[in-house]
């Protein structure tokens, strides 16, 4: 059922398009020296071309499935291309099939652009309604991917569920702008994009800017696995002052404008994750303690391998911790999705959870009635903030005391989102796939799959319960009438 690729849109793509500035005579000559240098075994690189009365600042980067030897290609390719198109213009861009290059006459590096160009499949989806919900889904889950990941790029498929369509999406911000910038021009582009979807629903488009663009199509146009690092591509140029040199990335990128931890950073701060640095293992995977360059103390959650839902898990605690604040709360500082890596990044609380204390013979003796009473105070507290109080609506879904975590002074942080389900503000309850831990579980939703707020309340009771009896909801060392505390 997939239509041909209409010739006039694929001759587009294919030769690229170049955008074209206002004309001077001198640029043929500045951009002479932009020359293309190859470094194979890191990322993609920006600088600037040269500090004189008249300046030029230059953008080469590939897409994040180029291959090497592709990169390279469409690097000489693009270089000439743009050349030829643009001549002496001031400046100009061209978006090539598996690179983007731009070069002004003022340092354009680091500044957010969102002025949109696009275009269009002429050809429209058999069922509009069907394929634009397929096309929208799709790119919630690519964009969420890219503008968290360290080459701030991604792409995945969709099936059109009424003629069973293969759709290919893929979404990429260059990489001098930071993650917040890379989710709004995103955000931008694939509004852009679904705006296609709303008349007619073409069966495929390109949304581009200076800083990201958005594609989707019915034909698989990216490369369908990882490929190796992607080239550094950097201006060549004239051995002048520091100033002039091609400019890092990160120094591009402040750290306290995103939430993204370098993963050589967090391997550095836990001794390269370390058995010794293990504080506990979950359905997540382990978690270290580390500790930063500048003294601050973290705690990381590192993704398991084999964790099947891990990656959702990761994705949804990323989005929901980072729209909410609450001193009951744990305060997620950051993550980090770097290759196959997913860590989470949490402020280091010294006691741990409150399982660790709750349920051990020597510990348990520093929670005396008043510090219970302050547990279960601010665990109530957290909840109403999620289920009533915060601009989001939230399920935690995962309520144990393991997923509580005390302060220096046991002050309860409920953790652990990878569960939560975002609830519409005219929602009572959904149906929805079982998920949490059984013996915390209300038993509508463990039977049925009812979710409310209810269920969060039911888990908070059986807590309520552990703190003062002092001993786990299910405990095999006692006699069977007495192994389950709910039933007692």
């Amino acid at each position: 059922l997939s239509a041909p690729l209409p010739a006039a849109f694929a001759a587009v793509l294919a030769a690229g398009i170049a955008r074209i500035y206002g004309w001077r005579q001198p640029w043929s000559a500045h951009f002479a020296l932009f020359q293309v240098h190859v470094r194979k075994s890191s990322v993609t690189q920006l600088s600037r071309q040269r500090q004189s009365p008249d300046k030029a600042y230059g953008l080469l980067q590939c897409r994040g499935d180029a291959t090497p030897d592709e990169c390279y290609s469409c690097a000489q390719k693009a270089k000439t291309g743009i050349r030829d198109d643009c001549g002496n213009a001031m400046g100009g861009r061209g978006w090539y099939k598996k690179c983007f290059i731009r070069y002004e006459n003022y340092s354009f590096v680091g500044k957010l652009d969102i002025l949109t160009e696009t275009i269009i499949n002429p050809s429209t989806a058999p069922d509009p309604d069907l394929y634009s919900i397929a096309v929208k889904g799709l790119f919630g889950n690519v964009a969420d991917e890219a503008y968290l990941s360290a080459n701030r790029y991604s792409s995945g498929s969709t099936i059109d569920n009424y003629w069973f369509q293969h759709i290919y999406g893929l979404v990429q911000c260059w990489r001098d702008i930071t993650s917040v910038e890379c989710k709004k021009c995103l955000s931008t582009v694939i509004s852009e994009v679904l705006n296609l979807t709303d008349d007619g629903t073409r069966l495929g488009g390109i949304c581009t800017t200076g800083s990201c663009f958005a594609r989707y199509d019915t034909y698989q146009f990216f490369n369908p696995s990882p490929s190796p690092p992607p080239l550094q591509l950097q201006a060549q140029q004239p051995p002048q002052t520091p100033k002039n040199r091609g400019m890092d990335i990160d120094s591009l990128i402040p750290q306290d404008e995103q939430i993204i931890f370098n993963l050589d950073k967090l391997r550095a701060a836990t001794r390269n994750f370390h058995e010794d640095n293990k504080l506990g293992e979950g359905g997540f995977g382990p978690v270290y303690r580390g500790t930063m360059p500048d003294g601050k103390r973290i705690a990381v959650k590192k993704l398991s391998v084999q964790s099947r839902q891990g990656k959702e898990e990761f994705l949804n605690e990323v989005r929901l911790v980072a729209k909410i604040q609450h001193r009951n709360l744990a305060n997620l500082l950051g993550c980090c999705a770097e290759g196959s890596e997913r860590l989470l990044v949490y402020e280091l609380l010294p006691n741990k959870s409150l399982d660790k204390i709750l349920f051990n013979p020597q510990r348990s003796k520093e929670l005396d009635w008043q510090r219970r009473l302050n547990i279960i105070r601010g665990v109530a507290r957290g909840l109403l903030y999620l289920h009533e109080d915060s601009q989001l609506r939230i399920i935690h879904r995962d309520i144990k005391t393991s997923n509580i975590l005390l302060d220096e002074k046991m002050e309860p942080k409920i953790s652990d989102f990878g569960l939560a389900r975002l609830f519409h503000q005219d929602e009572t309850h959904v149906n929805t796939r079982i998920a949490g831990t059984f013996g915390y579980m209300a038993p509508e939703y463990a039977m049925h799959g009812q979710l409310s707020a209810k269920a969060d309340v039911y888990s908070f009771g059986v807590v309520l319960l552990e703190i003062l009896c002092g001993r786990k909801n299910t405990d095999i060392n006692l006699l069977p009438e007495f192994q389950i505390l709910t039933e007692l």
